[in-house]
């Protein structure tokens, strides 16, 4: 995938407009034809605020999307980061973003699974089994019966969630 491709693809566009929003697309699009350019550099041509587009570029550089050279001014001391854009990072970001989902996703249905809840009529109250039991199935709420509630609806959609992102 190359740099001026990037946001073409839907899922990547969509992957760095959740992680980095409207303003980090503009940052991202301020790189396309550019090795290496500075947040300075970057702020002028998107008129975004310098802090903004380092907040953004630091974003970017958690997922190792975004990479940088420090380069130290032998006359002043001041050193320059100049930032670039590495797309065949993104693929890896997003396998791990998809990961970590599913890895969450496994474990509420698990929980989802090995656990009977019961909830109120109210709707603030939902609680599992032994916690009901506790509470002489009275919600902590507003004092109401907590009744048994079937889990096997949430539990199918977290199944087809979890295929959803094995398998797009």
């Amino acid at each position: 995938m190359s740099e001026n491709s990037i946001l073409e693809h839907s899922v990547v566009h969509e992957y760095l407009k959740k992680k980095v929003g409207e303003e980090g697309i503009v940052v991202i699009k301020s790189f396309l034809g550019k090795e290496e350019t500075t947040d300075e550099e970057i702020a002028k041509i998107t008129g975004l605020k310098l802090n903004i587009v380092r907040r953004i570029l630091y974003i970017l550089y958690e997922s190792r999307i975004a990479e940088y050279k420090r380069l130290k001014d032998k006359e002043s001391g001041w050193m320059t980061y100049l930032w670039s854009i590495n797309p065949k990072n993104i693929e890896a970001a997003i396998e791990n973003e998809a990961k970590r989902l599913i890895r969450n996703l496994e474990a509420r249905l698990e929980f989802e699974r090995e656990n009977m809840f019961y909830v109120c009529s109210c709707g603030d109250t939902k609680v599992s089994f032994w916690q009901a039991l506790e509470q002489n199935f009275k919600c902590g709420a507003c004092g109401g019966a907590l009744t048994y509630r079937d889990s096997s609806l949430i539990i199918k959609a977290i199944e087809r969630r979890i295929s959803e992102v094995e398998d797009p």
